[in-house]
Order: structure tokens, then C-alpha cells, then sequence
């Protein structure tokens, strides 16, 4: 009977070891683990993973990243002119992507498509370069703004690290 008590002693203080080894694990070995931060202006809110970082910030641009692999996400709210807000959507657009061209001679257009989320109709552009990188930006037109959710990343690791 002696010998089933101290083995009974002996299992329980082994399952508080393994479960005090187990809170040992999840309070200091986890702190790497990937959490969702908030980001906020006077324009916009967003969600993003804390593996990413805020590189860039200011009141109509935000730049994020994580490292070179998972290439830039960057959010560009530009305001449109009571004139601006006369002229049909696909103008304004239109305008702003000749800029980009204008600006990024070596890009070429690869793709272009139209798709509705619950609040907003996205205008959808792929560029690529003969250097291999790729760039994936979607206008916005919404509360008398302009908004370009562009990402940047080689053709290496454009599909795998493109937001989704």
C-alpha cells in the first residue's frame, strides 16, 4: 500500500513538472509568435501581421514590409479635386496609371481586371519588367479619394509573399 501511495506522489509530481515545463514553453519561448497589429490615420484603418513593419508613414502614404523576399506593400490616398470628382472614374484612373508609366518606363502592363469587394469596385493593374520584378496595384475610388494598394516583389517571390 506504501509503495502505491509514493508512486501516486511520484506521477503527480511528474505531471506538475511536464505541465509547468509546458507554461515555461508557451510564456517565454513564444514570443516570437506572429500577432495582428493596427494601424491608423486620419484616412484609413487597416490590419496587418507584426511580422511586418511600418517603414513609411505619413499622412497619405504607408510603406510596409518584412524583408526582401516578401517584397513593399504600400497605400498611397490621394484627394480628388471637386473638379476631379466631375470626371468618370475610369478618367481618374486612367490618369493616375499613365503617371505610373510616365514614371516606370521599363514596366509593361500584364494585366488588367475589375473585381467588387462588399464596399468598393477595385481596378486591378499587374506590371512586370524585363529584370524580373512585379508590381500589383489596385485603385480605390471612395470618400473623395484616390487609393492605391500597390505591392513590389520579384518575379521570385511575387505569387508566394502577394497579399491576398
Amino acid at each position: 500500500m506504501k509503495k502505491n501511495k509514493k508512486n501516486i506522489f511520484i506521477g503527480i509530481l511528474l505531471l506538475f513538472v511536464v505541465i509547468d515545463l509546458v507554461l515555461v514553453y508557451f510564456n517565454f519561448f513564444r514570443d516570437n509568435e506572429v500577432k495582428i497589429e493596427t494601424y491608423s490615420n486620419k484616412h484609413l484603418s487597416f490590419e496587418y501581421t507584426s511580422d511586418y513593419a511600418i517603414k513609411e508613414h505619413s499622412e497619405n502614404k504607408i510603406s510596409l514590409g518584412k524583408d526582401e523576399k516578401s517584397g513593399q506593400i504600400d497605400i498611397v490616398i490621394t484627394e480628388l479635386t471637386p473638379e476631379m470628382l466631375l470626371k468618370d472614374h475610369g478618367f481618374i484612373i486612367y490618369e493616375a496609371t499613365q503617371k505610373f508609366i510616365k514614371e516606370n518606363e521599363d514596366y509593361y502592363q500584364n494585366y488588367y481586371g475589375k473585381y467588387k469587394t462588399t464596399n468598393y469596385e477595385v481596378n486591378d493593374f499587374l506590371y512586370d519588367t524585363d529584370e524580373g520584378k512585379q508590381v500589383d496595384m489596385n485603385y480605390i475610388i471612395a470618400n473623395k479619394k484616390l487609393v492605391l494598394i500597390s505591392y513590389v516583389n520579384t518575379n521570385e517571390y511575387f505569387d508566394v509573399y502577394e497579399p491576398y
